[in-house]
């Protein structure tokens, strides 16, 4: 069911991509130009808006889950765990936020590094190709060997990287 909902994902993003082909022979040039010269010339006025608030939403809302995560992953299992345990609540949310701030800034840093890579996407999808075996080994063997454990999970995960 993954592999199919991957798959219409995959036509969604590939299809604007041949219509502007198609459309515009000249774009081969610079493919990331694609989306926005189909949404200038084929999107009626009143949608383009629409378009343009969805994909700031979207972006906006990956910004959230991903401090989020950011904040509670530290929270949780780094500073309470490791550091405090008798932390207050009032005192792991504040953690909480500079932890969030702290990787806006990070990330705020890196990404005119990012920028002068080229293709993020192509950049992305090969540095995933190191971590998603790891990961897919992680949980076949967590949800079908009953020796699995946390500690294994931990080395297979540090280990996926360099293997």
């Amino acid at each position: 069911m993954a592999s199919f909902l991957s798959l219409i994902v995959s036509i969604i993003i590939v299809l604007p991509g041949i219509i502007a082909f198609v459309l515009h022979k000249d774009i081969t040039s610079s493919r990331d130009q694609a989306f926005p010269v189909l949404v200038r010339e084929l999107v009626p006025i009143g949608y383009k808006g629409l378009i343009i608030a969805a994909l700031v939403a979207a972006i906006v809302s990956s910004l959230n889950s991903m401090t989020n995560s950011i904040a509670s992953i530290f929270t949780m299992d780094v500073y309470w765990r490791l550091f405090r345990e008798s932390a207050s609540k009032k005192e792991l949310v504040i953690t909480g936020r500079v932890a969030s701030a702290l990787a806006l800034i990070v990330a705020v840093c890196c990404a005119p590094a990012v920028v002068r890579l080229g293709r993020l996407f192509a950049f992305i999808q090969e540095y995933s190709g190191f971590i998603f075996p790891g990961v897919f080994t992680i949980f076949l063997f967590g949800l079908f060997w009953k020796r699995a454990s946390s500690d294994a999970a931990l080395w297979a995960a540090v280990c996926s990287i360099p293997v």
